[in-house]
């Protein structure tokens, strides 16, 4: 009792509740036999814990991962079709972020949404999102698509995020929690894989909702099984994996401090650090699962961005070049290897043919672009240049998310999207270089921060923002609000300088 579980940084109690939630969401789904019945039983559930939990956004992550968003609508009345299509993070944010929204806005304390320049960057790609649909849609849709999904999906968890998620202690714990459901989907994953069964594709049956997700994908000649668990698609496990990676490394144990004064009796216990590489492992284990490769390529640009923002740059750049060039020399040299490089982005010809459509896509969505390049065309799906990337499923898979925002809303549109990142990002970077002590806590939670952005950044160039990954990015987006202003609330207030009449501050 009291100690910390499976030595990460989060109480007994917290680590029960999330895994109690886990449980009862994943049993709930499986033997309610029907959709209405499993989202009651969950909302309850939810209502009732929402009360003891002090983080929302890490019960917020721990539900978002565990169900695959199933949905379905809620039939409406007076010549209005439905009311909502209704899923398990419209549901989060219903019933655990909306709540807390209430909470936070009637704190004084608490930013003004607005005041932070992310905030008036999101606020106009929002306002742009809907202005777009409103021409082409019914007033009801046009409200459901582009103001309440919105508003549940983007808005709520970015804002709770950036300002509940503004303590070391909160950000390890996101970590943490991030840390242990990669875990979980790291296991499913390898029985997936083994026993070429996904445990999830026949759940929307039992459910009784239509689901065009969960289908089996086969990656090469041997027709190896791309898993999925319960994300829904293979690109979306393995883009989870990677940000349950880098997260991971903020609640890597560190060797206790020296006390001055104090002889050390006996050697000090590894087990927390071989818990650690072993966990790591397993979560290594769950990013190659899907055999994905834009995550991979994600995670070695996280990875290099972590390990070259810390101190001792040059040797941290050493160890990974080593590194590198060991892994490669084993795969050149070994038949296993060999294949293994058939597997790899750039390089490997295993489903080439994926990357001559994203080739393909890129030049084509610009042609489109270009018809309409201020503000976009929200319906680009209908212009006949599309019609050549048709696939062989009936569909035109946009899989690239700065195409899809500027397809729709024009190169404002995505100046607006991609200036949240960049913003956000330069509020990182400006914090790591404020924070005088490199080693500290802070300082490697902006590191990590960084490096999972970057990461984020760099797979949604090859994976649109489907099912869960917007919710994922906006809360990340978030957390780096949340640790820039952390950061300035610890840094010395500026001291007035003095010239003369006039007072100025640095």
């Amino acid at each position: 009792a009291g100690q910390r579980p499976l030595g990460l940084p989060m109480s007994p109690e917290d680590f029960s509740r999330r895994r109690n939630i886990w449980y009862a969401a994943t049993l709930f789904a499986f033997l309610a036999h029907n959709f209405w019945v499993f989202m009651v039983l969950l909302a309850i559930v939810l209502a009732f814990t929402s009360k003891r939990e002090h983080n929302p956004i890490a019960l917020y992550l721990v539900v978002l991962i565990a169900i695959p968003p199933f949905f379905a609508e809620i039939p409406g009345a007076l010549g209005i079709e439905h009311i909502i299509a209704l899923d398990v993070p419209r549901l989060l944010g219903l019933v655990l972020l909306l709540p807390a929204w209430f909470v936070l806005r009637a704190q004084p304390q608490v930013d003004r949404f607005g005041s932070l320049l992310p905030d008036r960057l999101l606020a106009a790609y929002l306002v742009l999102y809907f202005a777009a649909q409103v021409p082409y849609d019914s007033l009801t849709n046009s409200i459901r698509l582009g103001l309440v999904y919105p508003f549940l999906e983007v808005f709520l968890p970015y804002y709770v995020a950036s300002r509940t998620i503004r303590s070391f202690k909160a950000f390890q714990d996101v970590a943490a929690t991030f840390a242990v459901m990669g875990m979980v989907l790291a296991g499913i994953a390898a029985f997936e894989s083994t026993r070429s069964w996904l445990l999830y594709s026949a759940l929307d049956d039992a459910l009784r909702v239509p689901w065009l997700f969960g289908s089996y994908l086969m990656r090469g000649e041997g027709g190896q099984l791309r898993v999925q668990a319960s994300m829904g698609h293979s690109l979306v496990l393995g883009y989870t994996m990677v940000i349950a990676l880098i997260m991971f490394t903020l609640v890597k144990p560190k060797p206790p401090k020296p006390v001055p004064g104090r002889r050390a009796s006996g050697s000090p216990s590894r087990l927390p650090g071989i818990a650690w590489i072993a966990g790591a492992g397993l979560l290594v284990v769950g990013l190659i699962a899907p055999l994905s490769r834009g995550p991979w390529v994600g995670a070695v640009a996280g990875l290099v961005v972590l390990s070259l923002s810390g101190p001792q740059t040059m040797s941290r750049l050493v160890r990974l070049t080593v590194v590198g060039a060991v892994c490669v020399g084993v795969l050149l040299m070994t038949p296993a290897g060999q294949g293994i490089i058939q597997f790899l982005p750039f390089v490997g010809t295993v489903d080439s043919f994926n990357v001559t459509y994203r080739q393909r896509l890129f030049d084509v969505s610009i042609e489109v672009i270009l018809q309409r390049p201020i503000f976009g065309a929200y319906d680009f799906m209908a212009n006949p240049l599309l019609e050549q990337m048709r696939q062989g499923e009936g569909i035109i898979d946009i899989v690239n998310s700065y195409l899809g925002v500027a397809l729709r809303n024009g190169l404002v549109g995505l100046g607006l999207f991609m200036g949240v990142f960049v913003t956000v990002l330069w509020g990182i970077a400006s914090s790591l270089k404020a924070i005088p002590d490199k080693t500290s806590d802070e300082h490697q939670a902006g590191r990590v921060l960084l490096a999972t952005l970057i990461a984020v950044m760099v797979m949604i160039a090859t994976l649109s923002s489907i099912l869960t990954v917007g919710m994922m990015y906006f809360v990340l987006l978030g957390m780096g609000v949340g640790y820039r202003q952390m950061v300035l609330a610890k840094l010395p207030a500026p001291q007035p300088v003095t010239a003369g009449r006039f007072a100025m501050r640095r």
